[in-house]
């Protein structure tokens, strides 16, 4: 049988595996999802025109937003709510 200190010990070390690796999984999930590079602390300056989306007012990148009957809209939900009034 293991002694409590050595049970605790294994506890720890599996717990910290276990925040590693679902770390590393949820990085690599966020970059598929983004589509960009995310490396620890340096920032990564793209440039890109920020514009207010017609209905929530949401600045996001140009190229990122979606474009409907002469209006910028940060998603698609936006856009088939329309501008707002």
């Amino acid at each position: 049988m293991l002694t409590l200190a050595l049970k605790a010990a294994l506890f720890v070390f599996l717990l910290y595996l276990g925040i590693r690796l679902a770390k590393k999984a949820l990085k690599k999930w966020f970059v598929h999802l983004l589509g960009q590079s995310f490396q620890g602390g340096s920032k990564q300056e793209k440039s890109s025109h920020l514009q207010a989306c017609s209905h929530c007012g949401t600045q996001v990148a140009v190229e990122l937003g979606k474009t409907r009957n002469g209006n910028f809209y940060c998603s698609q939900e936006c856009a088939k709510k329309g501008p707002k009034l």
